[in-house]
């Protein structure tokens, strides 16, 4: 599961509160974070792991 969601400095607190439901909801996840030029923040969360193929 990816689930993206962008924001404005002005969404910020809404964004936290939905970010910190979403951690409780699915704890064990990755998370990233980037900001475009143009000032607009993009959260990444991810469940999926890449596996990769075990060389014996």
């Amino acid at each position: 599961m990816k689930i993206k969601i962008t924001y404005t400095a002005a969404e910020k607190a809404l964004f936290e509160r939905t970010r910190g439901e979403l951690l409780q909801i699915v704890p064990d996840t990755r998370q990233h974070t980037s900001t475009t030029p143009a000032g607009v923040n993009v959260w990444y969360l991810s469940t999926c792991k890449k596996t990769r193929p075990v060389v014996k």
